[in-house]
């Protein structure tokens, strides 16, 4: 019986394989020997029918390998037993458990197969990368590498290329570690064939690019199991990355500064960083050898290689393992690389320099030479690449994570040392810098330096240093995340690090981030935050600061960190930033009339206050009513709020300066409102409709208004809104107020870019949220107005908006709503804008340079600005009206940034003859423009042809092109950018 019940189960097993079914029904096999193997669960059975499959995978496996094996006893020919093996999957599976298994074994056996397979070229190819993966992915792979080791590195090692190639492809699987799912090398062929590299690594020069590229997918396994990792391994790929490194840092191999061997460095430089637990010593030297010097003077240079492992070093991508295992070696980078080195007028530099080169020199002495240089005014290095800023931009989180004393001291340092640079520097003039002093827990006084400039330094709505910004953004994302935790150690943790830091700084900007971690957190901060509610000039600070979180969201893109955007806009909707709309001072009233932690505590805080007001600082007393719970008071009921009001009981003179006031606080407060009915209006939200009393009403006070209200008047969106959906209802008046108060506004805003202007305030928009609604109104103008001349206002206005240097975050909802709109209103001014922009963008090429250079002189400026408006009058009459060939334009001469624009006003699902040839035309000369060899004889200056804002706007235009035009076009565009991308495969 026990042969009948092996052959029965080989049969199910071999015939569920070859016809690859969930059971099988045996034809030759013993009943009762089915029967016996179903009783002892080794076979089941498909309800109502004779049907079986094996009850465990392993079983199956060892029935597979068994046939295999047969199957190579009596088939010695090796085309005949593949033949035999089928293409069947779980037969390959068995064929490489066969395999592995035989290494183990008889490995004479595999090696005569590889030889005999390779030998005979009437075999299918993929059987000889059956037998090599098998071995790769087996615990067995270095007795392969010793055995074929001549035949690996013959010939150009045309045989080690095809294993590597099979290695980096075949062994790998998904898995999820860390959070992530990534594919992880599998199989002991990675240990094997990186030490069979490194033994013959003078042999392989001409597999750099090759073996670069090992290392890096190599280097997924420290993300998984780094402890299984044995020494040879280990040894075996800093043996190879050290070599490498060696070659390029001192330039011994040309192949290293030519691409595409160029564009590794930076990954190589990745993986050494993620092996600094094994190579601490060899990673130390080679950062302290990059430690730039006292003496050097240099731009940032991140492409030369020194530079490279700066910029990485003290990025929050590439630290992680450094701040671990080397944080005093990042400290000392950051230190050397940030802070700004006092120049030697004595050097023999200056000596050696012409006078007037030595008077530039002196004059860069002071602080604020370069008034637009913020980090010399904070007292770092001018040449540092931080914008825009975040908590990737820094080691300093991942220093705080790894050891939060050494970070924290750290981060005091840098930040103390900013700060008073600073507050001596000739820009903080205009600050109004205070000095301020805390009461902490244990008695002592601490004094600060602030403006409102530090104090929302950490927020980044103020003109700060980007890099100052960033450290403070990770001390806030660092404190929150120990906050967020809610045990008893993390409350512990989070009180000691207040107590700390507040001893430890000198300056208002750590403070700011200690207030808002309380204000997200009261209950896990607790009493630790006291310190921080006795200060006057917090409460005045955090109210702008409040202002601005509600009306200033922005999450700037960062062109090398493709998720920092993601991450800096989730902290700037964090609950707390809006919580309260008076900051600091909403926040402390509910600590004491809700929350309820430390009252008794508190009101010492503001009995201490109280003593120290002066009586005749009205505002200030005004404040200490407004926080202070015990001043206020029940007063009437009040019907038509369904209770009664609770509000400060103010002392008289403060009563009055209140009472003169109220008429402006009943203004404002009119405005807010009439600011949310224009808001669900213009959106058209909860089903809002217009209505033309209420819109009369709040026109007649915006037509004499001379002073818009900043925060809630909404000129412009009203105006859209009577042009929009009240437009057969509107006066002459109304209409014609409508048409200038939209044209005034789209035309202040091209002024502003024009001089480079952050605020023109003489006339809307008003609102921050009036500029989307000024741009984007054109189309609309234009449709509903027929007056000749109005027309062709409309028309230059359009040509000066898409021609001015808005940024993208402007022009994006000015070409949106063209594409959507304009072509819909008037087909044929949309050509003819499009025609002249595509015309314009030669003009302004030929113009480049010069603009640049316009920002220090007047009379060049007015002669651009003198040739751009001829240009745009001739096209309003005509005169500019040839058509393009679009076969002449050449990024060398052509501006990219208008080009792109063109194309991105376009319809999506355009019929036009025109648009779709410039479409298929534009896009792949815009591709190649992003390679910089690309046209380099045709250059006169190093200016690229592609900006990064141009190449992001395509980027974000390509994604909606494909959602939302038809299969036609999609596929067109779909086809050559898949041209492109196989030109850039065959080129590397």
């Amino acid at each position: 019986m026990p042969s009948k019940r092996n052959k029965a189960f080989m049969e199910v097993a071999l015939l569920r394989a070859q016809r690859m079914t969930l059971y099988a029904e045996p034809e030759l096999a013993d009943p009762a020997a089915i029967d016996e193997l179903v009783n002892d669960n080794i076979l089941t059975k498909q309800s109502n029918e004779l049907k079986y499959a094996p009850s465990h995978d392993i079983l199956e496996d060892w029935a597979l390998v068994k046939h295999i094996r047969r199957l190579r006893e009596t088939h010695h020919e090796p085309e005949a037993f593949y033949q035999n093996i089928g293409n069947k999957p779980a037969l390959r599976r068995a064929f490489r458990l066969w395999v592995e298994d035989s290494l183990r074994n008889r490995a004479a056996t595999v090696f005569e197969l590889i030889r005999e397979t390779r030998q005979q070229a009437f075999i299918e190819p993929y059987w000889a990368d059956e037998v090599l993966v098998a071995i790769l992915r087996s615990d067995e792979s270095l007795i392969f590498f010793e055995e074929f080791k001549t035949e690996l590195l013959e010939g150009q090692a045309q045989f080690l290329q095809r294993t590597i190639h099979l290695l980096r492809t075949a062994c790998k699987e998904h898995q999820t570690s860390h959070t992530h799912k990534l594919l992880y090398p599998v199989g002991s062929g990675w240990m094997a064939t990186l030490s069979f590299i490194h033994l013959y690594l003078a042999r392989l020069g001409s597999l750099r690019i090759l073996i670069t590229s090992l290392l890096i997918d190599w280097s997924y396994s420290l993300y998984k199991d780094s402890e299984r990792l044995s020494t040879r391994e280990v040894g075996a790929v800093k043996g190879i990355l050290f070599t490498y490194l060696e070659e390029i840092e001192n330039q011994e191999e040309k192949a290293w500064q030519e691409e595409p061997l160029k564009n590794r460095v930076k990954s190589l430089l990745d993986v050494t960083f993620e092996l600094t637990e094994y190579a601490k010593s060899e990673v130390q030297a080679l950062l302290e050898r990059a430690i730039p010097k006292p003496t050097d003077r240099y731009d940032y240079h991140d492409k030369s290689f020194y530079g490279r492992i700066r910029k990485m070093t003290l990025s929050g991508i590439y630290c992680r393992p450094l701040t671990k295992f080397l944080p005093e070696q990042v400290i000392a980078m950051a230190k050397a690389t940030w802070i700004k080195k006092p120049r030697l007028k004595t050097s023999e530099h200056s000596k050696n320099l012409s006078p007037i080169l030595r008077i530039l020199e002196q004059q860069q002495e002071e602080d604020d030479y370069y008034s637009f240089d913020k980090n010399r005014q904070f007292g770092f290095e001018n040449h540092i690449d931080d914008s825009p800023s975040g908590i990737f931009k820094t080691p300093v989180y991942n220093l705080l994570l790894n050891h939060w004393q050494r970070g924290t001291d750290f981060l005091l340092e840098i930040v103390n040392h900013c700060t008073n640079y600073y507050v001596k520097s000739r820009e903080a003039r205009g600050d109004e810098i205070a000095e301020v002093q805390l009461q902490l827990l244990d008695g002592q006084l601490v004094n600060q330096s602030g403006s409102h400039v530090l104090w929302q330094a950490y927020r980044g709505t103020v003109v700060s240093s980007y890099l100052l910004e960033s450290l403070l953004m990770s001390l806030e994302a660092y404190l929150l995340k120990i906050v967020e935790a809610k045990t008893e150690v993390s409350r512990q943790n989070i009180q000691l690090l207040f107590d700390y830091l507040l001893h430890g700084s000198e300056t208002v900007a750590i403070s700011s981030v200690l207030v808002s971690v309380a204000i997200a957190y009261p209950q896990e901060v607790g009493e630790a935050m006291l310190p921080l509610l006795g200060v006057r000039e917090f409460y005045e600070w955090d109210v702008h600061r409040a202002l601005d979180d509600q009306i200033n969201t922005l999450a700037l893109w960062d062109d090398e960190i493709s998720f920092a955007q993601t991450k800096r806009h989730e902290l700037n909707e964090l609950p707390h930033r809006k919580k309260y709309g008076y900051g600091l001072k909403g926040f402390v009233l509910d600590l004491q009339l809700n929350l309820k932690l430390f009252n008794e505590a508190f009101f010492s805080v503001l009995d201490r206050m109280w003593e120290e007001a002066d009586e005749q600082d009205i505002y200030w007393r005004k404040t200490l009513h407004e926080i202070d719970a015990r001043k206020w008071q029940i007063t009437e009921h009040k019907s038509e709020l369904g209770g009664f009001i609770i509000e400060p009981a103010y002392e008289p003179t403060v009563q009055k300066l209140v009472d003169d006031f109220l008429p402006e606080r009943e203004s404002h407060e009119q405005a807010a409102v009439a600011a949310i009915w224009i808001g669900k209006i213009y959106d058209r939200k909860d089903g809002a409709i217009a209505d033309y009393a209420l819109w009369s009403k709040t026109f007649e006070k915006y037509k004499v208004n001379e002073s818009f209200n900043f925060i809630h008047d909404r000129p412009v969106s009203l105006a859209v809104i009577g042009v929009r959906e009240l437009n057969q209802e509107l006066n002459i008046e109304q209409r014609t107020w409508c048409f200038e108060t939209i044209t005034g506004a789209i035309n202040r805003l091209i002024v502003r870019t024009k001089h480079r202007d952050a605020y023109l305030e003489d006339g809307p928009p008003g609102s921050i949220f009036d500029r989307d609604a000024a741009l984007t109104a054109l189309p609309l103008l234009l449709k509903t107005t027929n007056d000749l001349k109005k027309r062709e206002r409309i028309i230059k206005l359009l040509l000066q908006a898409l021609t001015s240097f808005f940024h993208r975050i402007e022009m994006d909802p000015l070409l949106a709503s063209l594409r959507e709109q304009l072509w819909e209103a008037d087909a044929t001014v949309a050509n003819q804008v499009w025609q002249g922009l595509i015309r314009f963008a030669q003009l302004r090429k030929s113009q480049e340079k010069d603009q640049w250079r316009a920002y220090q002189n007047e009379e060049l400026q007015k002669q651009i600005e003198k040739t751009e408006s001829e240009f745009i009058r001739n096209v309003i009459t005509g005169e500019e009206n040839e058509a393009v060939d679009f076969q002449e334009i050449r990024l060398v001469n052509w501006h990219s940034q208008v080009l792109t624009r063109a194309l991105i006003m376009l319809p999506f699902n355009t019929e036009q003859e025109d648009h779709i040839k410039y479409r298929k035309f534009f896009i792949p000369l815009f591709l190649k423009g992003l390679d910089k060899d690309f046209e380099r004889e045709e250059r006169i200056d190093r200016r690229p042809l592609i900006y990064d804002d141009d190449r992001i706007s395509l980027q974000k235009h390509l994604q909606d092109f494909f959602l939302y035009c038809d299969n036609e076009n999609a596929a067109d565009i779909a086809e050559l950018l898949l041209h492109r991308a196989s030109q850039i495969l065959s080129s590397t």
